[in-house]
Formats: structure tokens, sequence, C-alpha cells
């Protein structure tokens, strides 16, 4: 569908777009948000790795993979970002890929759980995804990779935790911390 038509669908409500209720998040807040809805019979042919259930998930003992075995019928579909949760250090996927059924893959990962040793073996399984800031900085090719992903984790953990980060402040000199 090109842009005018997709334009001309959802402000006519046409082609399964519907508008929403509109709701605000407070009282008080100046901005509303208006949902588009699009609901529709069609089926995707493939399923994400969150809906599978027949999917083997596995350390590799190396901290820049993992290994991923589809036993499911449908392709399944890893997003980049998504978190791989497990007795062993946690891990984040750096690109999407997708898995064909049958097939077996490594997943190149960065490890987002430093404080926690690698199991080779030890079971993953989906475990939601890194916030679009963290995983939008990552280039499969990138040069220390996983040394970046430390340095965005910690980043975030200090910017969530309301602690001041030094690069933000605009009352320091960064270009003299380098």
């Amino acid at each position: 569908m090109n842009l005018q038509k997709l334009i001309k669908a959802i402000t006519e409500e046409s082609e399964d777009f519907k508008w929403g209720k509109p709701w605000r998040y407070k009282e008080e807040s100046l901005v509303a948000i208006l949902p588009l809805v699009r609901k529709t019979k069609a089926q995707r042919n493939y399923i994400t790795l969150a809906e599978a259930e027949k999917v083997k998930i596995e350390d590799t003992g190396q901290i820049n993979e993992v290994f991923v075995e589809n036993k499911e019928d449908k392709p399944v579909f890893i997003r980049s970002g998504e978190i791989f949760r497990g007795k062993t250090q946690e891990r984040s996927a750096v690109v999407s890929r997708i898995v064909m059924p049958g097939e077996s893959a490594r997943i190149q990962v960065v490890c987002i759980h430093q404080s926690k040793g690698i199991q080779t073996g030890a079971k993953f399984k989906s475990g939601g995804y890194t916030p679009y800031q963290m995983n939008s900085v990552f280039r499969a090719s990138e040069p220390n990779l996983q040394s970046r992903a430390w340095q965005e984790v910690s980043h975030m953990a200090m910017s969530m935790a309301g602690e001041p980060n030094v690069s933000d402040s605009p009352i320091v000199d960064t270009g003299s911390l380098a």
C-alpha cells in the first residue's frame, strides 16, 4: 500500500483501520494519545520467539553467541534487542534473525548481565526486549561490541537510578575527560 492509500485508509477508517478511544496519562496531561488500531484476520507466516514453545536456546560458552534450534512448524523471528534470560549471563540479540523450522543457528549477542558467570549448555528463554536506546547503538561489525554494551547498560542503570551522568552534564567539559 503506498503512502497516499495508507493515509486515505486511516482517515476514512477503511482497510481494517479504526481510531481508538483517546486517553491521557493523567488528567492534567496536555497531550492526548489517539490510538490507531488495525484489526485484521490476516495470519502471519511466522511466530515470535516469545510465542514459540518448541525452540531450544542454549549458552554456547561464548559471550558473543547463543545456540538456537527451531522445532516449531513455522519460522521463528528473533528481534534485535530480544533478551535471552536464564541461569547463565543474560544476553541480547545484536541483529534480527529468522530461524526456519528444523534449522539450528548461532545468534550474535551481547552480554547484558555482567555479574553472572557463563554456564555452557545452560538453557535460555525469551525474556523481553532491551530498551530501544540500548540496541540502537549496536552494530554487528562494531569493534569492542561487548565493551560498548556494558558501557550502555551502566549508563542506563545510572540514569534509571537518578544518579547524575557526567557525560550528560552541561557543566562538565567531557572533552577533558577523554
